[in-house]
């Protein structure tokens, strides 16, 4: 996995100069004071102190009380905060002025956090609804609706005064449409691209690092065809396919997601050829780590492509789904994959368990530690793969796949999939 996390500069943009950030981007961070950010809630009376009724233990601080409290927590790990602002007695209007004004609690703070902590990172909470008289997080039409444009504006606006003043981070939270580009725009016009990081999240890549560009590899090694259901699609042999790679590395591209395709060789019930050495994607592999050593290598993992009959498991002799075996051949595929050199193997079949199957699978073959499982959390049963099984030539010879995968429309059902692969991979339980 160490070429999916590349150059510094690459993950965390400019903001990569804090070792915080670098920390918080981590895979697998643990639940340790350096990796928590901590809550501020600051005052606009620099020696006020309030505990909050309806959260035990829970403070408010003016700056003057905030240091000395902050410099025992960091003595104690802390490496980061995120401040949100409290206004008592300045003026709250329409536009929230005093949200990035000379007296804002904020502004005033951040120079003086820099000077007395200059250690700890510190992250702004960026939104308007302490400092507009109407409570909402962006601004109002004459007809009382969120006016959206203006609204990102002024958000911008405060992110920027923030920036300016000290912000190593500013994390809007108002949820207007489009004001994460906005605020860029007004960082990058301010030249403070390279100081302030742009926080949706803690964990974030930038666009061009995590972007896998999906490839269709044809079994004929010089083969080239448009995909008529789909403009502007290809399939690629290989040999058509590393010049065209090239290209798009030099453009930034750092990663793909390979899926192979068959015509002449056998389909059978089992999927044999989805793993023998005339299959695309195990040919193609070693000449792709060789061509472009830079570029991530991910495969998906599924039967469909080389069954008869066009289910992404093994059937019994009734017809019907065979998870057990299922499990283990998808298992097989994977490993074949991971072997001929792939950085990632992606399962898309979602039998249940094949996660599991797959990593006991690497762990025998001591490539655990060498390849990457990247499960795909949720897959609805829907009409809208149809093009996309039409290109791979993977659809069903008879039924369909909805015993293996989420009834369309079922969003509730598709979170908690994902939710629970999340927890899953975390605690390395996974299904």
């Amino acid at each position: 996995m160490e070429n999916l996390f590349l150059a510094p500069e690459h993950v965390l943009q400019g903001g990569y100069f804090q070792e915080t950030l670098r920390k918080l981007q981590e895979p697998n961070t643990s639940i340790e004071p350096h990796n928590l950010m901590y809550p501020v809630f600051l005052l606009e009376n620099e020696d006020g102190f309030q505990s909050v009724s309806s959260m035990p233990n829970v403070y408010r601080y003016g700056i003057n009380k905030l240091i000395p409290a902050l410099k025992e927590l960091v003595e104690k790990g802390l490496k980061s905060i995120l401040i949100f602002g409290i206004v008592e007695t300045l003026e709250k209007d329409a536009t929230g002025t005093n949200a990035d004004s000379s007296e804002n609690p904020v502004v005033k703070a951040l120079p003086k956090l820099r000077a007395a902590l200059p250690q700890l990172l510190l992250a702004v909470d960026v939104c308007l609804c302490p400092y507009t008289s109407h409570g909402h997080c962006g601004l109002l039409t004459d007809n009382g609706v969120i006016d959206h444009a203006n609204s990102v504006k002024r958000i911008s606006e405060v992110a920027l005064a923030y920036a300016k003043a000290g912000a190593h981070i500013v994390a809007p939270s108002d949820m207007m449409d489009n004001r994460i580009k906005g605020i860029k725009d007004a960082l990058f016009a301010n030249r403070l691209q390279n100081q302030v990081d742009l926080y949706k999240s803690l964990f974030k890549l930038t666009l061009y690092l995590s972007y896998v560009t999906s490839i269709l590899l044809l079994e004929n090694e010089d083969g080239f065809q448009s995909v008529s259901s789909m403009p502007n699609v290809y399939r690629y042999g290989i040999n058509k396919l590393i010049p065209a790679l090239k290209e798009l590395v030099e453009k930034g591209l750092k990663s793909i997601l390979i899926f192979g395709i068959v015509e002449t060789l056998e389909k059978d019930a089992t999927g044999t050829n989805a793993d023998s050495p005339e299959n695309p994607v195990v040919k193609a592999l070693p000449k792709l780590r060789a061509a472009l050593p830079q570029l991530l290598l991910a495969v998906d993992v599924c039967l469909c492509p080389y069954t008869s009959h066009g289910h992404c498991g093994l059937l019994t002799d009734n017809g019907v789904i065979d998870h057990a075996n299922s499990v283990k051949r998808i298992s097989e595929v994977a490993l074949a994959y991971a072997k001929a050199g792939a950085h990632i193997v992606a399962p898309s079949d979602m039998m249940d368990n094949r996660i599991k199957g797959i990593k006991d699978a690497l762990v025998a073959n001591r490539l655990q530690n060498q390849v990457s499982v990247l499960s795909y959390s949720c897959k609805f049963a829907s009409s809208m793969y149809g093009p996309f099984r039409d290109t791979m030539k993977s659809s069903p010879m008879a039924g369909d796949r909805k015993c293996y995968q989420l009834p369309p429309g079922s969003a509730g059902l598709a979170m908690r999939a994902a939710v629970s692969k999340q927890w899953y991979t975390l605690f390395q339980i996974d299904t």
